[in-house]
């Protein structure tokens, strides 16, 4: 039985030339059943078209907002950065006195009489100085530079004034002076004269000179409450001292 089935089966496969007629015999699409598949097939192509059209504007979009959020991020910086030094350019120019560089040159000396490399300004404002510090007090006497920077680094204020400077305002100084050496935390001040002074009252501290052509106690109380006790040595600079 299996034999003859077999057998039948393979008579009944339709030969190649048999596939072509059946081929052959199929109808043709109509005009209107082609136009409607090249419709689809345009149809499907406009649609991947507009596809990829918005994948592209997605991803420009994407790129333009992180642009925009990164020259965002960097304005706001640039904003912060010059606010920030507006700040303390204005804070520095408010400070009473003048501002100057402070010297390199900063050894202690065995004596005031030692060789050292010349001061910057006069009276001094940083520079070598002895290993003594001076009394903060009120003295009738010069002192030597030496000794002065030595108080400017240990966070004092030095009042100088000219040897011949009227008695009254002399004795306004040692008054003021004298009510600071006697206030915690404001005690390091020293007033002394200062022959070849150019003014008739100079202030200075660590960094700062100001001088005054005549006596002004808002003045003199403004440029001590700023800088006195604040400490001057290497490492510690800036800190206020109890």
């Amino acid at each position: 039985m299996s034999s003859r089935s077999g057998t039948q089966s393979k008579q009944n496969k339709p030969k190649p030339k048999q596939q072509q007629a059946a081929q052959q015999a199929r109808p043709k699409p109509s005009a209107a059943e082609s136009q409607a598949v090249a419709a689809q097939d345009a149809a499907r192509k406009e649609a991947r078209l507009q596809r990829q059209a918005q994948a592209r504007a997605e991803a420009e979009r994407r790129q333009r907002t992180q642009k925009m959020r990164t020259y965002s991020i960097i304005g706001v910086a640039v904003v912060a950065v010059v606010a920030i030094a507006t700040f303390f350019i204005m804070k520095e120019a408010n400070k009473p006195g003048q501002s100057v560089p402070i010297m390199l040159e900063r050894n202690h000396l065995t004596n005031a009489t030692d060789a050292h490399a010349a001061y910057t300004t006069d009276p001094p404002t940083s520079g070598p100085h002895t290993q003594a510090v001076p009394q903060f007090k009120v003295y009738t006497e010069p002192i030597a530079k030496e000794l002065q920077v030595h108080g400017l680094e240990d966070g004092g204020v030095i009042v100088n004034y000219k040897p011949d400077l009227d008695k009254p305002t002399v004795d306004k100084l040692a008054s003021l002076v004298g009510v600071y050496n006697g206030t915690p935390g404001k005690e390091n001040v020293v007033m002394s004269p200062y022959p070849g002074l150019s003014d008739p009252i100079v202030l200075t501290t660590w960094g700062r000179i100001d001088r005054l052509a005549t006596f002004d106690e808002v003045r003199v109380r403004r440029f001590i409450d700023e800088y006195v006790n604040i400490d001057h040595h290497e490492g510690t600079e800036g800190q206020r001292l109890p």
